[in-house]
């Protein structure tokens, strides 16, 4: 143990004794901070990964945003999705689409930016500017005006 304790390494890292099996008040707060670790974690991998790609593709049936594209194109790689509502809005034209039923389209979008890279220099310069149109700050702006008219529609219905 040495001077400090025995020591322990695993999943939570290098422990005491005493850290490994913390009070069940501090359970909770234990899990919520390894949770956290383990998302600092993946947000640097993905990072990482994006930024080294040589494209991203995202083949899915259904979303409801399309974050994952979006965050590849901030980090200028190129992007090929799949041609669903949520995504068409969300890459803005910025990627290369596909019918995610149709395997062969697909096939062409991929041998396009393999083999092309002008279109991959298109597509790395576009994403970027794209996903720069987005932010957390707008969203909220936005959302708040959708709020603020609710409201207003709400109110003036209840002095009918």
């Amino acid at each position: 143990g040495g001077k400090d304790g025995p020591r322990l390494f695993g999943r939570h890292g290098l422990m005491r004794d005493e850290e490994r099996e913390p009070h069940r008040e501090d359970r909770e707060e234990v899990v919520e901070r390894d949770r956290q670790r383990e998302l600092e974690a993946i947000d640097e991998d993905l990072l990482q990964l994006y930024n080294a790609c040589e494209f991203f593709v995202f083949p899915s049936y259904y979303e409801g945003f399309g974050l994952p594209p979006l965050e590849a194109m901030a980090c200028g790689a190129p992007v090929i999705a799949s041609r669903i509502p949520a995504l068409e809005e969300t890459t803005g034209g910025a990627a290369l689409l596909f019918d995610p039923m149709n395997a062969e389209e697909l096939t062409r979008c991929l041998l396009e930016l393999l083999e092309n890279e002008n279109a991959r220099r298109e597509l790395a310069t576009a994403g970027p500017r794209r996903a720069r149109e987005f932010s957390w700050e707008k969203t909220a702006r936005l959302t708040w005006t959708v709020y603020e008219e609710a409201r207003r529609l709400f109110c003036q219905n209840r002095e009918r």
